[in-house]
């Protein structure tokens, strides 16, 4: 009713406007600690190609605002660590070759649980107090509720706004330590 529009986030959406999508994460992650703007060349390098390949299209989400700009994006993959470790023997797929076209049918076939991964997630300051978030969690939710078995989030620091939101789903917790030192 505000005149936000939802669609489905997939590889050929993320390469086709990866400029725009660069500008968006600029924006939208600016104020983290350590955060650095990439060149596009940079951006294109690591988050291009590559990434999106690996995105669902069933639970990634792009949220555009009334005027038509990002307001704020999900991305979200499969855990393909069952088909990169050691242990897949034969199968094991090399990192350059997965896709979620190709791999997603492997991991159901394997007959286990099925974990999706939130991978990134974010709200265009202009935007944020406006729901986004909530709804682009829902999305995900709604669209792999009969995909996936259970769900993780990357990389959230204890104080972030997605960490408090999902607190009351959460079943378990990882800490890690990042560490830095100056070399010389």
């Amino acid at each position: 009713e505000r005149g936000y529009r939802f669609a489905s986030l997939d590889a050929a959406t993320w390469c086709d406007h990866l400029a725009t999508f660069r500008a968006a994460a600029n924006a939208m992650f600016g104020n983290n600690p350590g955060f650095r703007p990439l060149s596009a060349e940079a951006f294109a390098a690591r988050y291009g190609a590559g990434l999106a390949r690996l995105l669902c299209p069933r639970t990634s989400v792009v949220a555009y605002a009334p005027d038509g700009s990002i307001a704020g994006f999900h991305l979200t993959m499969p855990h393909y660590g069952p088909l990169l470790v050691q242990g897949a023997g034969a199968a094991r797929v090399p990192l350059a070759d997965l896709s979620y076209e190709c791999h997603l049918p492997t991991l159901i076939a394997a007959n286990r649980p099925l974990v999706g991964i939130g991978k990134t997630l974010g709200v265009h300051p202009t935007h944020r107090g406006s729901g986004l978030m909530h709804a682009m969690l829902q999305h995900a939710l709604d669209g792999g509720d009969s995909l996936y078995d259970s769900w993780f989030a990357a990389l959230i620091r204890h104080d972030n706004v997605t960490a408090t939101a999902l607190r009351e789903s959460e079943t378990a917790r990882r800490w890690y330590g990042l560490y830095g030192k100056r070399l010389t």
